[in-house]
């Protein structure tokens, strides 16, 4: 029993342990101390700038105290000593011993000072706590009677101790605007002036004459001295004062004995004792437990001086001494959480009560081992254990959580990332004296009003800020956990969640009475929006702003109802409020439908919108614990708003989401916004009440570890939906207007948009658009120029985004629409029979063509024949004036001629020389009695498709292409050369642009004979190289038109000469040139080789801080190269040379021939220009087209196979409805091919069609949409 020790308030307890000198705590022995209520002493830990309680005496928490027994290996714990001494016939008896008579008063609670809109701060301050309700209005007055029997009139002066506070200000006078009067028993004990919420305490010595004989009466007085307002409240009063030795039949009596030198102990005869038992007194200064000797009415004792100083005695007897039933463990182990030994690097502690321990616990489950969750360091810690371990066991007591933080900060690796308080809190106020209130206190907030953020400010050397980033969760039950735990699930599950549209649309509410309230909050949420849409965010805010001067305004809009039903990221709210509403409604939270995790974070900036204190359901609790509806979190003021103070916050806040905290959890935003208002000198707390009050009571409601959707990366999307025409706007041109919309980061990069366009007649062509990227979305326009040969009829256009794949995306598969078709209508016709290269049966034909506008007005069109596609001298022309749809001329002046290739075309009659013909050109062949297709005449080879093989019309014949393509290289040092110029480019197309390797080189490889660059194929982003061992971050399979390469060191260098002597073919032509500051003269000997084995002669001489580009053939010597080198850093170089092709082989193919009914017959024929021995070699492939448009080879036909009869047994045409044919062609030798003189399929064509209005057609004049169109025609 010697090891015993009992704590209060972190203080060691003087104890009497009954036995404990035979070491063993027998069941007769007992533990004897003395306890006392848990008063306001502890409170001085929750004041601030008071250098004294305006209420000692009466707690702001609870009066229950807690005393924690343990043990520990010591045998020299603090002991009450015994004190058996009852020699009274050698002392004197004291006449008197002074009685400390306390009247206290706590009826009502006072929120001190005020600032100028009647806000208060949420720190405890000396003017705030309990006194007595009863104010004292300004000429008003009090009286109070304060017990003063036995007073002892041959004693020392009595001291008077009391404390009043002001509570008003008259904004009206600068100074003193209160004068306070007291009186006791008719004397005047002060009479003096101060100003506002002072803290007066007065301290008096008056003679004890002047005391009543049994009461004496008080009398505080609120002098009229001119003032408008003086109202005062009375704290305590306390008069300590010589009391004779009558304890007044009271059983337990606490009394204070002066120091009396006289003799060594003071000798008390007490008389008027209620007693029963054994008396003691203690001596609770000098730890003595006195025994007391009774004799009839009188009970004497001994209490030793000499200690210097008043002692503090207690005396009461055995039978009035509390009895302790039980003992209640700390924890399940009777032991504290050493919590140093859970220290953990960036943990995220949550604060709960065991009643919520269940889903608080499934909570760290999610946010430890899930990856969405994002594997934190959970603490999980239970309130009471705090209480206990942190508080002294003072329950409710905000001094847990606090000291509990602080300690972690001390001890742990690094501050905490996220405290999470679980669980509902009560206004300290209310929960003070309201048992409902106290025991729905699951978690206490700190303050009053109350905020959870002075948990833990200043703790780190800040003033407002919170040194951890801080969330509440008002939950009640843990059901209230589970509902909002699944939301946070379904919010952050990125699988079924992935990034969207929703996620960047914002939602701005102003309210405010007056215009100049509505017009100000606007200017408000304006500059917010400023700042969302721009990086990092990339926001899309939509306003809902207040117009009129009804206290509420009813929102109603469809607008909102879809923005609330498919996903709001962010609403913001400024105007007038209070904990249940706003003056400008967004309905009931409960009709909007949101898709699972599609919820609003929400910014309320008004009066006591975040005011989740209470006892009512406060809007914060409503939205944010509602199952899968509502908000995701509420960040609000649980005070008064004030617009000034609010602004400040909420731009700090916008600020930090968007742009210097973007990307990382809402709870730090909130913190680093505090942070910046502390740091700037003109909104410090310290220089202005309102902006630390907005500080501390701004309130998170939600998982300060959550993020509010933000992304990595930016991620580019376009679907065929996103793209339009304006075929009429400006007459030389077409535009294309592309929406493009980015659901990820928001960058300020800029990108490639492709137009990729689709002919009619199968060409293409590219169009770049080079500009700044979406924020969020944007539309651009792409101006298209008219090529009026070939633009009439169905056209196709891709758009891609991010064309050279220079942006990492989060999904880089989003970029490219599908083909979008669009017609171009014409005033022109088209040759439609005999269809093109037909073979027609008999000697005469009528041409027919239609137009391709078939409701097209009636005019004149011109047809001309002849054997020439010249059309020099036709040998007929004929005028036709028609209506749109088939317009027909049958030549009249001459019959064909057997096995001849005739020629037409057909144009609207030109009215002008300025508007010209647009001819239409069309070929048949007259073969009695056949019908079929073929290609007879050289010209009807032109626009054959041919790969390696041009058509050399001048001089009649096939050739292998040696293309000349030109070759331009630009390159040199930022800021000299924008990035963008740093590229090459082929025929004036831009092929490659910057580079992912700065510094370094960029190198384009080109195979000799086709003058096709190697491809860099993508590993992706994750490996950051080529398959070829090159930089690039593109997705992966992403082929790049060149290789990036780092020079900076000498890894690096190693991969450049690996690449060019293990990866270039030998032969092959190069292209080298530097991206910004290379390494060029610190290369090794083996890097200057590979660059030799390009050509280089200059290569070693190459400065330092110079640009440099090369083009030269692997294995050719030594000074074969092209190189340029700038002449200083300014240097913009440019290369522009050529590449030609060298080709011995290739094809021509054929158009689609058909649809057949029936294949007969295939021949051809070819002859070699060669002299002498040919190496010709051609082969005429068959391909059978299915109706699904799969193409099947079906046969390959030598030169000893010209004519097959039987062409149906390999194409038949219920398979096979059309074909095409393709001729290989190849020469070894002298480059020459062979020459394709003709090749013919005689077959079966099914009927021919085309659509004639003229003759009479019949459809509905007007239909709804949805609905079926059917047109009938003759």
């Amino acid at each position: 029993p010697k090891n015993f020790q009992l704590f209060n308030n972190g203080i060691q307890q003087y104890i009497f342990v009954e036995g404990e000198s035979d070491n063993v705590f027998n069941s007769s022995d007992f533990i004897e101390f003395y306890a006392q209520k848990n008063d306001g002493a502890l409170d001085s830990l929750l004041y601030v700038n008071t250098p004294f309680l305006p209420n000692p005496y009466y707690s702001l928490i609870n009066d229950t105290a807690v005393y924690f027994l343990t043990w520990n290996s010591s045998l020299t714990n603090n002991r009450m000593q015994a004190d058996a001494d009852v020699s009274f016939s050698a002392y004197t008896p004291n006449a008197y011993f002074f009685r400390d008579e306390v009247l206290e008063f706590h009826s009502g609670y006072y929120e001190g000072k005020t600032d100028n809109v009647g806000g208060t701060d949420s720190r405890y301050t000396k003017s705030e706590g309990w006194f007595d309700g009863n104010v004292i209005n300004l000429g008003g007055s009090a009286s109070y009677n304060l017990n003063t029997t036995n007073r002892y009139l041959g004693g020392p002066a009595s001291v008077i101790r009391t404390l009043a506070v002001g509570a008003s200000k008259s904004s009206a006078i600068a100074g003193n605007d209160h004068e306070l009067k007291i009186d006791y028993n008719g004397n005047t004990l002060v009479d003096t002036m101060f100003s506002g919420y002072e803290s007066n305490r007065f301290i008096y010595a008056v003679p004890t004459i002047s005391l009543g004989a049994s009461t004496t009466n008080f009398l505080f007085t609120s002098i009229n001295a001119g003032f408008i307002s003086n109202r005062t409240a009375v704290s305590y009063i306390n008069v300590k004062y010589p009391h004779l030795p009558d304890l007044e039949n009271k059983s337990r009596y606490l009394f204070y004995v002066p120091e009396d030198l006289s003799q060594p102990k003071s000798f008390f005869a007490f008389t008027n004792f209620n007693a029963s038992g054994v008396v003691h007194v203690y001596d609770l200064t000098n730890s003595r437990r006195i025994d007391v000797v009774t004799s009839g009415s009188m009970d004497s004792v001994l209490i030793g001086n000499g200690a210097g100083g008043e002692k503090k005695c207690f005396i009461t007897s055995d039978g009035f001494i509390t009895n302790i039933t039980s003992l209640q463990p700390v924890s399940a182990t009777a032991q504290f959480t050493n919590y140093s030994s859970l220290a953990v690097d960036s943990a995220y502690v949550i604060v709960t009560h065991s009643s919520l321990l269940p889903s608080a616990m499934n909570y760290k489950i999610y946010r430890s081992t899930n990856s969405y969750g994002g594997f934190h360091n959970v603490l999980v810690a239970d309130i009471d254990q705090l209480y206990d371990q942190f508080a002294y066991g003072i329950v409710k007591s905000p001094l847990s959580i606090r000291r509990f933080c602080d300690y972690l900060i001390d001890t742990f690796p690094t501050i905490p990332k996220n405290l999470y308080l679980m669980g509902k809190a009560y206004h300290m106020q209310l929960a003070r004296n309201d048992g409902a209130s106290y025991n729905g206190d699951l978690v206490p907030s700190f303050g009053n009003p109350s905020s959870d953020n002075l948990f833990t400010s200043g703790l780190t050397g800040s003033i407002a800020s919170p040194a951890i980033p801080t969330g509440r969760l008002a939950a009640k039950t843990n059901a209230d956990i589970d509902i909002y735990l699944n939301k946070v699930q379904q919010y952050e599950n990125k699988a079924t969640n992935p990034p969207a549209e929703w996620m960047k649309h914002v939602l701005h509410f102003g309210g405010g009475t007056t215009s100049f309230e509505q017009s100000s909050f606007a200017a408000y949420l304006n500059s917010y929006k400023t700042r969302i849409t721009d990086t990092l965010y990339g926001g899309s805010v939509t306003s809902f702003l207040k117009t009129s001067s009804a206290p509420i305004t009813i929102n109603t809009s469809d607008t909102l109802q879809q923005f609330m039903d498919e996903g709001v990221s962010l609403m913001t709210f400024f105007g007038h409020a209070s904990a249940s509403g706003f003056d400008q409604s967004i309905d009931d939270i409960n009709s909007y439908n949101p898709l699972p995790g599609h919820y609003p974070f929400m910014l309320t900036n008004g009066c006591y919108s975040g005011d989740i204190h209470s006892a009512d359901m406060s809007t914060s609790e409503n939205y944010v614990i509602n199952d899968n509806k509502g908000m995701i979190g509420y960040l609000a003021s649980v005070g008064l708003g004030v617009p000034y103070a609010l602004n400040y916050f909420s731009s700090e806040f916008y600020m930090q989401l968007s742009l210097a905290n973007y990307g990382n959890s809402v709870g730090s935003s909130v913190k680093y916004a505090m942070d910046s208002i502390d740091a700037n000198p003109s909104t410090n707390p310290l220089n202005d009440p309102i902006i630390m009050a907005t500080s501390n009571e701004m309130t998170l409601h939600c998982d300060p570890a959550m993020i509010i959707n933000a992304h990595k990366k930016p991620d580019y999307k376009i679907t065929n939906n996103d793209v339009y025409f304006d075929l009429t706007q400006v007459s030389d041109s077409m535009i294309v207007y592309v929406i493009r919309t980015n659901v990820g980061k928001a960058t300020s990069d800029t990108i490639f948009t492709q137009a990729f366009r689709t002919f009619p007649d199968g060409t293409t062509q590219s169009y770049l658009s080079f500009t700044v990227a979406p924020k969020y979305k944007d539309t651009i326009a792409i101006k298209i120029p008219w090529d009026f040969t070939k633009d009439i009829g169905l056209n196709k256009i891709r758009i891609t985004l991010d064309h050279f794949n220079r942006v990492d995306e989060l999904d880089e598969t989003n970029n490219v629409t599908g083909d979008i078709t669009f017609i171009i209508n014409g005033g022109d016709l088209i040759p439609v029979y005999p269809y093109e290269f037909a073979i027609i049966p008999k000697d005469t034909v009528t041409l027919k063509a239609s137009t391709s506008n078939i409701f097209a007005s009636p005019r004149n069109y011109i047809f001309q024949i002849d054997t020439t596609d010249t059309f020099t001298s036709p040998l007929e022309s004929g005028i036709v004036n028609a209506a749109g749809g088939v317009v027909s001329w049958k030549p009249s002046s001459f019959t064909f001629s057997a096995n001849t290739v005739y020629y037409w075309r057909i144009s609207p009659d030109s009215t002008s020389a300025a508007s010209g013909y647009k001819w239409r050109e069309s070929s048949f062949q007259y073969i009695p009695n056949k019908r079929g297709w073929e290609q007879a005449h050289f010209f009807q080879f032109k626009n054959d498709g041919y790969q390696y093989v041009k058509f050399n019309r001048p001089l009649r014949r096939f050739d292998f292409v040696n293309d000349i393509k030109s070759l331009q290289c630009k390159t040199g040092f930022a800021p000299y050369i924008n990035w963008i110029d740093v590229a090459y480019k082929i025929n004036g197309s831009l092929e490659y642009v910057s580079s992912w390797a700065i510094p370094g080189f960029t190198i384009a490889v080109f195979d000799p004979v086709s003058n096709i660059c190697m491809k860099s194929i993508s590993l992706g982003p994750g490996v950051g190289l080529s398959q070829q061992g090159s930089v690039t971050y593109s997705a992966a399979g992403t082929k790049e038109n060149a290789f990036d390469f780092y020079d900076n060191d000498s890894i690096n260098r190693a991969s450049i000469t690996n690449f060019i002597q293990n990866e270039i073919p030998s032969g092959y032509n190069v292209l080298a040139y530097t991206q910004e500051n290379h390494s060029i003269p610190a290369y090794e000997e083996s890097v200057y080789q590979a660059f030799e084995l390009l050509g280089s002669s200059q290569i070693r001489t190459v400065p330092s801080m110079r640009p440099y580009i090369l083009f030269g053939t692997k294995g050719d010597p030594i000074g074969s190269a092209e190189e340029i080198t700038g002449d200083s850093l300014s240097s913009i170089i440019e290369l522009d040379t050529t590449l030609i092709s060298s080709w011995n082989e290739g094809y021509i193919s054929s158009p689609v021939i058909g649809p057949a009914l029936s294949w007969d017959s295939l021949s051809w024929k070819q002859h070699s220009i060669d002299a002498g021995i040919s190496y010709d070699s051609i082969v005429v492939r068959l391909i059978g087209i299915k109706t699904d448009g799969t193409e099947v080879t079906l046969a390959n036909f030598s030169t000893l196979q010209l004519n097959i009869a039987n062409l149906s047994t390999y194409a038949p045409a219920s398979v096979y409805p059309n074909v095409r044919m393709v001729a290989y062609m190849k020469d070894d030798t002298l480059n020459t091919p062979p020459q394709l003189d003709r090749w013919q399929i005689i077959y079966t064509p099914v009927p021919e069609a085309a659509l004639h209005p003229p003759a009479g057609y019949f459809a509905k004049d007007t239909v709804q949409e949805g609905d079926d169109v059917v047109v009938h025609l003759p």
